[in-house]
């Protein structure tokens, strides 16, 4: 059977701790994959990325409730 990507993902253990933990680690692992294909070269064009498919997930909620409606 196919595993998803964050079925494959998902079993990479977190050591980090604290506070200084953001984000959960199978999102940054997924962003930085998916920049690599896109060819992203640097961090920043790594963040793009990352705020264009939040921007997106924003999107498609907005589509979703206007249809139901």
């Amino acid at each position: 059977m196919k595993k998803t990507l964050i079925e494959c993902l998902g079993n990479v253990t977190d050591y980090r701790s604290g506070n200084g933990v953001d984000h959960k680690l199978i999102d940054i692992l997924v962003i930085s994959i998916l920049a690599v294909i896109c060819e992203a070269n640097y961090w920043t064009e790594l963040e793009a990325l990352s705020i264009l498919g939040r921007l997106g997930h924003l999107i498609w909620k907005l589509c979703l409730m206007l249809l139901s409606t």
